[in-house]
């Protein structure tokens, strides 16, 4: 399984909401309506920034208004979604139509379950987005593993952090130039 994660940003004079809406109820609803590129998708979630939550993160607010994740059964399938001519001719036209393309990120990322609280609904709620990015030095194999090896067994083993969550997954962006996309931005 692949998860192609694309972190958008609202086009210039858009506000938040006009962003949120265009893209819940007119953008998804298109993608989704076109069975030539549905056909390569197991599961389209949309996770929509919430700028008023930052505070508690003592951030100025997200870089991103919003992450698509698009997953496909393999590296293949998300190629043929997006060579397929009716992305091109009707995807990609409306994505002008509400995105910043030239801040857009796409990751292609694997994913790693590291903890799933037992009978806890994975839909729904509220979902903390990190963007790692490993330190000097360190080549993205070594950060991926770290991470899951040594930092993943962590979290379970805290309860006061695990309490509240009903999930904790990893998901690791892909070797640089896989599938001939450029480098990716994020290691996670």
């Amino acid at each position: 399984m692949i998860k192609i994660s694309e972190l958008l940003v609202r086009k210039p004079g858009m506000s938040r909401a006009e962003f949120h809406d265009y893209w819940k109820r007119v953008h998804g609803p298109l993608v989704m309506s076109i069975s030539d590129i549905r056909r390569h998708v197991v599961k389209y979630v949309q996770a929509h920034t919430q700028p008023d939550w930052f505070a508690f993160l003592a951030g100025d607010g997200p870089l991103y208004d919003g992450v698509a994740e698009v997953w496909c059964e393999g590296i293949d399938d998300a190629q043929r979604m997006f060579e397929e001519p009716k992305f091109a001719e009707l995807v990609t036209p409306d994505e002008r139509q509400f995105l910043d393309m030239d801040r857009t990120v796409i990751l292609l990322m694997s994913q790693h379950l590291v903890y799933q609280r037992p009978g806890a609904s994975i839909h729904g709620g509220v979902k903390l987005f990190e963007l790692p990015v490993r330190r000097g030095g360190m080549s993205r194999d070594e950060c991926q593993r770290y991470w899951q090896e040594i930092h993943a067994p962590l979290v379970p083993g805290a309860a006061d952090m695990i309490k509240p969550l009903r999930r904790y997954v990893q998901s690791h962006s892909v070797a640089d130039g896989t599938a001939g996309l450029p480098p990716m931005r994020y290691d996670g």
